[in-house]
């Protein structure tokens, strides 16, 4: 399991990661100390901060260990030698930040970092390590608090060494915030699917003790063996209502209508936009049924104003909206779950077909792509409308039914196109449409040989 705890200098990262990891029996991985580290070794040898084939010359022939068997708190050694009381000073921590701006440097450390985690429970603390470290980290949290407060806590860890005046240790604080926050490579910033806390009127305790509350929820989830084998390492970690949901009607659809799955190697990591054609009211559960992720849906708002139904819909991932997709309220709402790396359902053409046969598309679901950077995943219901048309009453008891997942579409192929973002948005939609319809000839012929 992997916990990453990112934030500004100071956010009280290192001493909380340290708690969490202690309370929790995992390694405590100081990706702050690992960089020090490296520039202690620079600083030693006398290194030029601008040359930066000699830094690099140096921290490839350096040896770095962390001791993680030391009271519980990590050691920094270089070359055998304990470093972790020389590398918090102002000087260090200035040579830290500047060597991170190297990318060849960066590589270095998250490779130490990969390293040292790879087949252990972590708890990473840095400034990107929940979105670029470790971009699947398990729990990702992002400690933040004002300046001012900051300051005041380094102060007072600083005046054990050194004297200096919060003065000047709030103007290096600042100055550093403001390298980190944009610096070109890996700046300092919030995962989109981070759990955000404000440390500044919490104690230490009190912020670790949330931390440790959320990692023991997700570590409940993720050790569900059981749920893993009935519907997926990807989904096991979502609620029990969602995935009671999921397993009854994949069962329900095996059962009584030998439902089978094609082309999930086509479906993408991170934020994604499943678009489906749409023929019958079993199109959503069946494809959430056969959705190798945990996904989300939509459903007008009205829904959610229903005694037990709104509570119990809400935890199947579904959301409220008011209108289409191309409506701003339904923008918003949509954009945000993306933002947030997840995976969303919406039907393209934005009504049920009559007759079983693809609609126009709206431009609903590219507009998404396009603000959010979603993959658009083309889907296909084969069999769904003979199971269950428009304007009937009751679906058959038998039949057969086909979920097919095409290659996935990436806004990136097409903002380098001519003309302007609606020129662009329609050149995808109509890309999903031909898509759509492609798979659909191909898969109607396979499912009539079946």
């Amino acid at each position: 399991m992997q916990i990453t705890i990112d934030g500004p200098s100071a956010s009280g990262k290192s001493t909380i990661a340290q708690i969490v990891a202690k309370k929790l029996g995992f390694i405590s991985l100081d990706t702050g100390g690992i960089y020090r580290s490296l520039a202690y070794a620079c600083q030693e040898r006398g290194v030029n901060i601008r040359d930066e084939d000699a830094i690099l010359q140096v921290i490839r022939n350096i040896e770095y260990e962390l001791d993680r068997n030391v009271n519980g708190i990590p050691l920094h050694r270089v070359d055998g030698k304990d470093v972790t009381g020389f590398i918090r000073t102002p000087e260090i921590s200035q040579l830290a930040s500047k060597l991170a701006t190297i990318a060849p440097v960066r590589e270095i450390a998250n490779q130490i970092q990969r390293k040292i985690a790879k087949g252990e429970n972590v708890v990473v603390e840095g400034r990107d390590t929940g979105t670029i470290v470790f971009p699947e980290a398990d729990v990702k949290i992002y400690l933040t608090a004002s300046s001012g407060v900051r300051a005041k806590r380094r102060f007072s860890e600083l005046q054990k060494n050194k004297k200096i005046s919060l003065e000047e240790v709030l103007l290096e604080m600042e100055e550093r915030d403001e390298r980190d926050m944009n610096r070109e490579i890996s700046p300092l910033k919030k995962a989109i699917d981070s759990i955000v806390i404000d440390t500044s009127d919490l104690t230490i305790p009190q912020v670790a003790k949330k931390i440790i509350k959320i990692a023991k929820k997700v570590k409940k989830r993720k050790t569900s063996w059981i749920w893993t084998k009935l519907i997926g390492k990807e989904r096991s970690s979502a609620g029990f209502l969602y995935k009671l949901n999921v397993l009854f009607f994949y069962c329900l659809f095996k059962i009584l209508y030998r439902a089978k799955c094609y082309g999930v190697e086509n479906i993408p990591e991170g934020a994604a936009i499943v678009a489906p054609n749409h023929v019958s009211f079993i199109d959503p559960p069946l494809v959430g049924a056969f959705y190798p992720r945990e996904v989300h849906v939509l459903a007008n708002q009205y829904l959610f104003k229903v005694p037990i139904v709104g509570w119990v819909i809400k935890r199947l991932n579904v959301h409220s909206v008011s209108g289409t997709a191309q409506d701003a309220s339904a923008i918003k709402a949509v954009s945000s779950v993306l933002l947030k790396g997840n995976q969303v359902i919406i039907f393209p053409e934005g009504a049920r077909s009559r007759n079983g046969e693809l609609l126009p598309l709206k431009r609903g679901v590219a507009m998404l792509s396009s603000l959010t950077n979603a993959a658009v995943v083309p889907a296909v219901i084969i069999g769904a409308y003979e199971i269950f048309p428009r304007g009937a009453l009751l679906p058959k008891l038998w039949g057969k039914c086909a979920l097919v997942f095409g290659k996935p579409l990436f806004w990136q192929t097409y903002q380098s196109l001519p003309g302007g973002k609606k020129e662009q948005q329609k050149a995808m939609t109509d890309d999903l449409e031909k898509a759509l319809r492609e798979l659909q000839i191909e898969y109607r012929k396979k499912l009539g040989r079946l």
